[in-house]
C-alpha cells in the first residue's frame, strides 16, 4: 500500500511538472513581456523561474527596440537600472534622444540631455549636444549667457572646446563695451564722431552696433544745430539762440573749433563773449553748471571786464558769478580758486593794475566769494602737493614777483587753509612768508597756529634747516619770532652743530649763547 501511495505522489508530480514545462514553453513561443509576466505570476517559484526573468528583461529590451523611443528606454531602465542590457539601452536611448533634440529640441531639452550623460563616457554623442547647446548660446549672445555656460560646464570634458570659445566671446564684449564707452564719453565731452565710427569696424555687429549707427546719423544735423547756436552766441543774437534751442539744439553741446584740442559749450563761449543776458539764459535752459573750469571761465572775464573799467559788465557778472559759486561743485570752485591766486602775478596783472587798481580790489572780492562759499581749505593739488597757502607762496616765488599780498594770506589761514601742512618740497607757509619778509602774514600764521618749531621727517626744524643753508636773516628772523635753539634733531645735533658743521660760522656764533 505504501508503495501505491509513492507511485501516486510521483505520477502527480510529474503531471505537474509537465504542466509547468508546457506553460514555460508557451511563454517562450509568445517571447513577450506579457507572456513571462504570466507565467511567472502562475509558477513564482518553479525551477524555469530564473531562466524566465532572464527572458523577460530580454524581451523586454528587444520591445523598448521596436518602440525606439526615450520613453521605451526610459521604461527599461527604469525596471532594470543595472541590467544585462543597461548600457545598450543607455547608448540606444542617447541616440534617439539626440536625434530628436537635433530635428525640434529646445534649449532647456539640450541642458537636460547634457546633465543627464555628462558624466557618462558617451562623449562623441556629448560633444554634438554642447555644439547643439552653444549655437543657443549664441544666438543669445549675452555676456550673462556665457559667463553661466562657463560656470554650469568647466569641469566637463566634452565641453572644453566651448569652453574656450566662452571665454573669447566674454573678452570680446569686454572690448566692446571698453571701445564703445570710450567712444560715447569722447562723443559726450566733444560731439567727436570718430570714436563710433572706429567701434564699428571693429565691431559691426556689436549689441551697440545700431545705437551707434543712429549717432553718427544723427550727429551731422546735431553738429549743424550747435555749430550754429554758437555762431548766435557769439553775435548776442537772442532771438536766434531761443529759436535754436526751442528746434532742439543742445545747450550742453561740445564742439571742436579752431583745429585741436579746443572744445567749446555753448555756456562757455556766451561767458567769453561778456553777455550776462544770454549766459543767464543758457542757465534758465539747464546748462551744465558743473562743466569743468566754467569758473575758471567766469573769473577771466570777470577780471577784465573789471581790467577796463566796465562798470556795468563787472557789476553783472560779479553777481552771476555769486550765484553760479553757489551751486558750483568742489572740484569747480577749487579750480577757479587755484586760477584767480595764480592771475594774482601776471605781468598782464601787474600792468592792468597800473592803469586801474580797482582790478586787485574786484579779484579779493571775487577770491573771497570762493573762499567763504565752503570750499575745502585742506585740498593739495599740483606736482608739489601744494595746499593754497603753500601755492600762494611758491607760485609767487616761481615767478620771482613782488610781495604776497598779506591779506590773501590771512583770508585763506581764516578759512582754514592748513597752516602746518608742508608741500611736498618739505616747505611750510611760515617758511615762505619768512623768505618773503612778510610781517603780517608771519603774525596772522602765529596766531592761526603755525608751528615755528615743527619738526619734518629727518628730525630738523626750520632753524636747523637755515643753520645748515647758512641764511643769518632768517635765523635771526625765527630766533625772534620763537624758535627753539636747543632742540636736537635725529641725530642729537642742535642747530649750533649744525653751522659749525657747515662752516656757517657767523650763524653758530649767533646761536651759541641762544
Amino acid at each position: 500500500m505504501k508503495h501505491f501511495y509513492i507511485f501516486i505522489f510521483f505520477l502527480n508530480m510529474f503531471i505537474f511538472m509537465g504542466c509547468v514545462a508546457q506553460s514555460f514553453i508557451e511563454a517562450q513561443q509568445a517571447n513577450t513581456v506579457a507572456s513571462y509576466d504570466k507565467f511567472l505570476k502562475e509558477n513564482k517559484d518553479s525551477v524555469f523561474s530564473l531562466q524566465a526573468k532572464k527572458l523577460r528583461e530580454e524581451a523586454f529590451f528587444e520591445r523598448s527596440k521596436d518602440i525606439n523611443t526615450v520613453e521605451s528606454y526610459n521604461e527599461y531602465l527604469s525596471e532594470y537600472p543595472q541590467g544585462v542590457f543597461s548600457e545598450d539601452a543607455k547608448k540606444l536611448k542617447s541616440t534617439i534622444w539626440l536625434l530628436k533634440l537635433k530635428n525640434d529640441g529646445t534649449k532647456n531639452e539640450i541642458e537636460d540631455y547634457i546633465e543627464t550623460y555628462m558624466h557618462s563616457g558617451i562623449s562623441q554623442d556629448l560633444k554634438v549636444a554642447f555644439k547643439l547647446l552653444f549655437q543657443f548660446i549664441q544666438k543669445e549672445n549675452s555676456h550673462n549667457t556665457y559667463e553661466q555656460f562657463i560656470h554650469k560646464f568647466k569641469d566637463v570634458k566634452a565641453a572644453k572646446r566651448y569652453i574656450s570659445r566662452a571665454k573669447r566671446e566674454i573678452e570680446n564684449f569686454n572690448r566692446e563695451e571698453k571701445a564703445y564707452s570710450s567712444a560715447k564719453k569722447k562723443y559726450n565731452e566733444s560731439s567727436d564722431i570718430k570714436g563710433f565710427v572706429k567701434y564699428l569696424r571693429s565691431f559691426p555687429k556689436g549689441k551697440n552696433s545700431k545705437e551707434a549707427i543712429k549717432i553718427i546719423k544723427n550727429s551731422e544735423s546735431s553738429r549743424k544745430m550747435s555749430e550754429s547756436l554758437l555762431k548766435a552766441i557769439r553775435k548776442k543774437d537772442l532771438e536766434s539762440i531761443q529759436m535754436l534751442i526751442k528746434s532742439g539744439a543742445n545747450v550742453n553741446s561740445r564742439i571742436q573749433e579752431f583745429g585741436p584740442p579746443r572744445v567749446e559749450s555753448p555756456l562757455k563761449v556766451a561767458i567769453n563773449s561778456g553777455s550776462v543776458k544770454i549766459t543767464r539764459f543758457l542757465l534758465s535752459n539747464n546748462a551744465d553748471t558743473q562743466e569743468d573750469k566754467l569758473l575758471s571761465a567766469f573769473f577771466g572775464k570777470l577780471s577784465e571786464c573789471c581790467a577796463f573799467n566796465f562798470v556795468s559788465c563787472s557789476k553783472n557778472y560779479f553777481n552771476l558769478f555769486k550765484e553760479l559759486v553757489s551751486i558750483s561743485n568742489n572740484k569747480n570752485k577749487t579750480e577757479a580758486l587755484i586760477t584767480a591766486l595764480r592771475s594774482r602775478y601776471t605781468n598782464y596783472n601787474d600792468f592792468v593794475t597800473e592803469k586801474n587798481p580797482s582790478l586787485l580790489e574786484c579779484q579779493i572780492n571775487a577770491i573771497k566769494i570762493l573762499v567763504e562759499s565752503g570750499i575745502d581749505m585742506n585740498t593739495t593739488f599740483g606736482k608739489s602737493n601744494d595746499t593754497f597757502l603753500t601755492f600762494l607762496y611758491s607760485h609767487y616765488r616761481c615767478n620771482n614777483r613782488g610781495d604776497v599780498d598779506s591779506e590773501l594770506v590771512v583770508l585763506l589761514a581764516a578759512h582754514g587753509a592748513p597752516v602746518n601742512k608742508q608741500n611736498s618740497l618739505n616747505r611750510l607757509p611760515i617758511e615762505y612768508a619768512i623768505q618773503k619778509s612778510d610781517q603780517k602774514a608771519i603774525d596772522y600764521l602765529l596766531k592761526s597756529g603755525a608751528n615755528i618749531n615743527y619738526t619734518f621727517e629727518d628730525g630738523n626744524t626750520l632753524l636747523m634747516r637755515y643753520a645748515k643753508e647758512g641764511s643769518l636773516k632768517i635765523v635771526k628772523k625765527l630766533v625772534s619770532i620763537g624758535a627753539k635753539t636747543k632742540m636736537s634733531n635725529n641725530k642729537s645735533k642742535t642747530a649750533y652743530q649744525i653751522a659749525l658743521e657747515n662752516s656757517n660760522f657767523e650763524i653758530a656764533k649767533y646761536l651759541k649763547n641762544k
